[in-house]
């Protein structure tokens, strides 16, 4: 802030309590900043979650998430930027002598599988979900239609299909999150 601007450039003769006081001030004013301005509460994960009960497996799976978007779109500037510095980093990749090779290589192989872990979960799982939540609509309708205690023929398989589906995702959706978090280490800007 302004106080830490002005603490740097405060003259040598300055009196030594003159310096305390304004850097006291300036902490104190950070103090604030970090637990009242919502652009710097950085220890606080706002999952986007409505109001109510969610199991621990659901909030962190959103808080996982919530983490890794806020990289890619905000420290990163988006999935654009992470596959121009690619790019940006293959061509420095051409030469034999380049040092720090092996780093950039690594660094190359994470952005990718940054790229690729969002865009399943922006891009593919969404499709999956509204595919199943579509068969599920399409299958409830007929399977709601009973006659009394009697159930429509062709439910049993349908349930067991919507369950298996709907498995599939759960593994691929935790086979991901755990991706992230082996990735965890190559989450810097």
């Amino acid at each position: 802030m302004i106080l830490t601007w002005l603490r740097r450039r405060l003259p040598e003769w300055t009196p030594w309590w003159f310096d305390r006081i304004v850097f006291k001030i300036d902490d104190a004013s950070w103090w604030l900043i970090y637990r009242f301005n919502r652009n710097h509460q950085y220890h606080i994960i706002r999952t986007g979650l409505k109001p109510g009960y969610y199991d621990t497996d659901d909030l962190l799976e959103a808080a996982i998430l919530t983490l890794f978007f806020r990289f890619v779109e905000v420290e990163r500037d988006g999935p654009d930027e992470i596959k121009a510095n690619i790019a940006e980093f293959e061509e420095s990749l051409v030469g034999d002598t380049i040092v720090g090779k092996e780093m950039l290589e690594r660094q190359v192989a994470a952005d990718r599988e940054v790229v690729e872990l969002y865009d399943w979960f922006k891009v593919e799982k969404p499709v999956r979900e509204n595919s199943l939540q579509s068969l599920c609509d399409i299958w409830g309708e007929k399977c709601n239609e009973t006659d009394g205690w009697k159930e429509p023929e062709g439910c049993e398989p349908n349930a067991m299909q919507l369950g298996e589906i709907e498995h599939g995702i759960y593994e691929d959706t935790s086979a991901r999150l755990l991706q992230i978090i082996k990735l965890r280490g190559n989450l810097w800007t």
